[in-house]
């Protein structure tokens, strides 16, 4: 996936090294998980309390909003995920440009309304040392149990002085690997 390489491109050289190590002869190093980005599987839900945007500087409200809206998605859903105690070693939260190619759901693209492909991302890490054994895994949950405490999509209005847009942003677990070490 594209996510991965990144990781991969951003850990740089060491990366390589510990790769090799983590390899038996010639085969690069396969875990026993599968890097996934998957959506939500609870009911898509909307949020009442619309939110305020100034347009004094900007050329792009759409895009604007849309970055507005999805921070209150994720402190929205971050809040949820701690009230459940759903955080934990290798579960956190985050906001990433996720394309609907990269989700593994069936997903239409007229499903989203968002001016950027931004979405609240539930990252769960898997570590490996350079031996191949697994040092960290994401506690305390697994992967339907975390899609089955996230809606699969969030509305959230936002308004100026002049405009208003409502975006309907997605909420997706990631789930990679990484080695120990990389960042």
């Amino acid at each position: 996936m594209k996510r991965r390489k990144l990781i991969a491109a951003l850990a740089g050289t060491g990366t390589t090294v510990l790769a090799g190590c983590a390899s038996d002869g010639d085969e690069p190093f396969e875990p026993d998980i599968s890097e996934t980005i998957r959506l939500g599987t609870a009911e898509s839900i909307s949020l009442d309390r619309k939110v305020e945007l100034s347009t004094r500087n900007s050329k792009d409200f759409e895009g604007e909003a849309t970055v507005r809206a999805n921070v209150r998605v994720h402190d929205y859903i971050g809040a949820g995920l701690r009230e459940q105690e759903l955080f934990g070693a290798g579960v956190f939260l985050g906001i990433d440009y996720v394309t609907t190619d990269e989700i593994e759901d069936e997903v239409d693209e007229d499903e989203f309304e968002r001016a950027k492909p931004l979405a609240t991302v539930v990252n769960q890490r898997y570590v490996y040392d350079e031996d191949g054994d697994l040092v960290t895994q994401p506690n305390p949950v697994e992967l339907d149990t975390l899609r089955s405490q996230l809606p699969r999509t969030v509305t959230v209005t936002v308004t100026s002085e002049s405009d208003e847009y409502t975006a309907i942003l997605p909420v997706v677990v990631y789930r990679y690997w990484i080695f120990q070490g990389e960042n």
